[in-house]
């Protein structure tokens, strides 16, 4: 990866060099390499690319079950709607793994203005908790995400993401 940090070093273009990085930081976290991949990640000056490495590193993280590693890598985003993103897909690891509290706790911690990926965690939650058996939280959790997705401002964003919920 050094070859491949110090070729991207070099170009001229800030938004190639940032999306070479932000790259090679998602690669390093996908084979495990996950200082290093933040080591790389926060090398990135172009906030939009560092903020999508993180968020790549802490999805990698929680596909790892590093479930607190992943959270601090995810709260490190400075761009709400990636860390949104982020906390989304580690609570859909986190339930699938049936770490239902886990998954609760991290999706409370969405940030409200993110409603759809508020929403699709609590829809992932509710169907960890159907396929445990766990009927009555089932159905509180996926009024909850309901609830969530009906706050979203624009019908289309609201349509989409019931949508989902509902499949």
């Amino acid at each position: 990866f050094e070859q491949a940090i110090n070729t991207a070093n070099s170009f001229n273009d800030y938004g190639d060099k940032a999306r070479a990085l932000s790259n090679i930081a998602t690669t390093q976290a996908n084979v495990g390499l996950f200082e290093q991949a933040i080591n790389t990640a926060n090398s990135i000056n172009y906030a939009s690319y560092k903020a999508e490495a993180l968020s790549n590193i802490a999805t990698a993280q929680a596909n790892s079950g590093l479930f607190e590693q992943a959270i601090n890598t995810a709260n490190s985003i400075s761009d709400a709607e990636y860390k949104s993103q982020a906390l989304s897909d580690i609570v859909t690891v986190q339930a699938k793994a049936d770490l239902i509290n886990e998954a609760i706790n991290t999706a409370n911690s969405i940030n409200n203005n993110y409603s759809s990926d508020k929403a699709k965690a609590l829809s992932n939650i509710a169907t960890a908790q159907a396929k445990a058996d766990l009927i009555n939280e089932a159905t509180n959790t996926f009024e909850q995400a309901i609830n969530t997705a009906n706050s979203i401002e624009y019908d289309s964003d609201k349509a989409k993401v019931l949508s989902n919920i509902a499949t």
